[in-house]
């Protein structure tokens, strides 16, 4: 995997409380306002299909009543 592999914004989605959650390759990122380090809420461990994986995530929704997070797995075929 390349650094432009994961390096590039394939998904983007804000929460009610101003948080935004960013999707490359393999993984969903969530950054706080101000904050200078994100947090890995989705995937994050390679490109693959196993549950624990995400393979380009495509479209973030975060649910803006219970905050939960739905992911287009776009080359593994579904919806997590």
């Amino acid at each position: 995997r390349s650094y432009f592999e994961t390096s590039v914004v394939h998904g983007l989605s804000l929460d009610t409380n101003g948080n935004l959650y960013v999707a490359d390759a393999s993984r969903v990122m969530k950054w706080v306002p101000g904050a200078q380090i994100g947090s890995i809420v989705a995937g994050g461990n390679d490109i693959g299909s196993n549950n624990n994986q995400l393979n380009y995530p495509g479209s973030i929704f975060v649910h803006p009543t219970t905050s939960a997070i739905w992911i287009a797995d776009t080359f593994n075929h579904r919806i997590v």
